[in-house]
C-alpha cells in the first residue's frame, strides 16, 4: 500500500481518523462513523514498514516506541497534510491510528462557525482559559485558532508546550516557541517549571494531565500571564470540579480561590452532524467568569453555574441549549439533532416552541 496516496484519497473522503490495523483492512472516520476500506488485510512486515517510514528521523520516538511500545507523534505528509499519530500494540499485534490536523491558513472562527467571543477572549492580556470536551470534539483545533489568532494580532512571546506537536505555527506578529514532550523537554512538569523563564506572553499547554499541571498553569496565568490548556471533561461544572479533585480535600478552599481569580473562560464543545448530512459543526458551551460566577467558584456552589450561564448571555455566555438553539434557528442543523444533543431535550423543545421555531 502506497502511504501517500492513500492519505491522500482519505483526506478527499472528508476522513478525520484513520487507522492501520494488522490483520484488518485499513479504516476511516467520517462524520463520526468509521468505515472499512476495500484494501486487502495488513500484514505485520507492511505495518513495519509504515511505522519505520515515519519514524525514520526521529530516534528519540523511535526509542521509546521500541522500549514502552506505544507513543505519539506529529507526522507531516509532504504535499498532504500534518497528522497527529498513535502507535501502539493491541493483543500483541501493531496498530496505528493517524488523526488529521488542519494547517495554520484553516484556523479561522467564521469557517469553522466558532462563536466571536472566542476572539476577544483570545486577546486577553492574563489569565486561564481552558478548552473542554470528548475526544474528537475539536479541543486541539478551536485552541489553535486563538493562538493563531493571538499570532494573527498581538505582538508577543507564545510558548506552546505539547505532546505531540500538532498544528505548526509560523511566526506572524507573534514570536511562537512550540516545544513537544520527549523531543524538546522531558516531561509537562519539566517544560512548565522553566517556561516562565523564556520570557512568554501565552503559554498553550496541550493538555492538563495531572496535579502538578494545573497547578502549574494557575501559578502562570496568577503571574500575570495568558495560559490556554484543554481538559477531558463535558461543560463548566465538571471542569471546575475536576480541576478541585486533582488536590487534596484540605487545599479545596485554596484552589477555589485561586481558580476564581485566574480563570477567564471555559469553552465546552460537542461536534454535532449538519442538516446536510456532510461534516460537523461544534455546539459551544461557553462561561466567562463574571463576578456572580466568580463568587459562585468562591463557594463551592458548582451546581449553580448552569444557572449563570442561561442569564449572562450578555456577557457573551451560552448553554449547550442555546448553542443548538441558534444552529438549528440558522438552519445548520436539523431539528432532531438538536434535540438529541441537548442536555435536556424537553427543556429545549419548550424553548423552541415558545420562540416559534417548532
Amino acid at each position: 500500500m502506497n502511504l501517500k496516496e492513500f492519505l491522500k484519497s482519505a483526506i478527499e473522503k472528508k476522513a478525520s481518523d484513520i487507522h492501520f490495523r494488522e490483520g484488518s483492512p485499513p479504516s476511516l472516520r467520517i462524520d463520526g462513523k468509521l468505515v472499512f476500506s476495500e484494501e486487502k488485510p495488513m500484514e505485520h512486515k507492511e505495518l513495519m514498514q509504515l511505522i519505520a517510514d515515519m519514524l525514520q528521523l526521529d530516534e528519540a520516538h523511535k526509542e521509546m516506541f521500541e522500549r514502552t511500545k506505544e507513543v505519539d507523534i506529529g507526522y507531516t505528509a509532504e504535499g498532504i497534510g500534518r497528522f497527529r499519530v498513535n502507535f501502539c500494540h493491541q493483543q500483541g499485534h501493531l496498530s496505528v491510528a493517524m488523526r488529521r490536523v488542519l494547517s495554520a491558513e484553516e484556523l479561522d472562527f467564521d469557517k469553522l462557525n466558532l462563536p466571536p467571543i472566542l476572539k476577544q477572549l483570545a486577546l486577553e492580556n492574563r489569565g486561564f482559559i481552558l478548552v473542554t470536551g470528548i475526544t474528537g470534539s475539536g479541543k486541539t483545533t478551536t485552541l489553535a485558532t486563538m493562538a493563531n489568532f493571538i499570532n494573527q494580532n498581538r505582538p508577543c512571546h507564545i510558548v506552546t508546550v505539547e505532546d505531540p506537536i500538532e498544528i505548526v505555527h509560523p511566526q506572524q506578529k507573534s514570536l511562537v516557541t512550540q516545544r513537544e514532550i520527549i523531543t524538546d523537554t522531558e516531561s509537562y512538569g519539566s517544560a512548565l517549571r522553566n517556561v516562565v523563564r523564556q520570557d512568554p506572553d501565552v503559554i498553550l499547554i496541550g493538555e492538563m494531565r495531572d496535579a502538578e499541571s494545573v497547578s502549574s498553569a494557575l501559578k502562570i496565568s496568577e503571574a500575570g500571564h495568558l495560559v490556554l490548556s484543554t481538559l477531558h471533561t463535558t461543560n463548566a461544572s465538571e471542569t471546575i470540579n475536576r480541576i478541585i479533585s486533582f488536590f487534596p480535600l484540605e487545599q479545596a478552599n485554596e484552589v477555589r480561590a485561586m481558580l476564581s481569580g485566574t480563570l477567564k473562560a471555559i469553552i465546552s464543545q460537542r461536534l454535532v452532524p449538519r442538516a446536510s448530512g456532510v461534516g460537523r459543526v461544534p455546539a459551544v458551551e461557553i462561561m466567562i467568569n463574571t463576578a456572580r460566577v466568580h463568587e459562585l467558584i468562591r463557594s463551592g456552589d458548582i451546581d449553580k453555574i448552569l444557572h449563570a450561564i442561561e442569564e449572562g448571555t450578555g456577557y457573551g455566555m451560552q448553554t449547550f441549549d442555546q448553542s443548538l438553539i441558534e444552529l438549528f434557528k440558522s438552519n445548520i442543523i436539523l431539528l432532531e439533532t438538536a434535540l438529541s444533543y441537548a442536555t435536556s431535550p424537553n427543556d429545549l423543545r419548550l424553548n423552541l416552541q415558545k420562540i416559534g421555531l417548532i
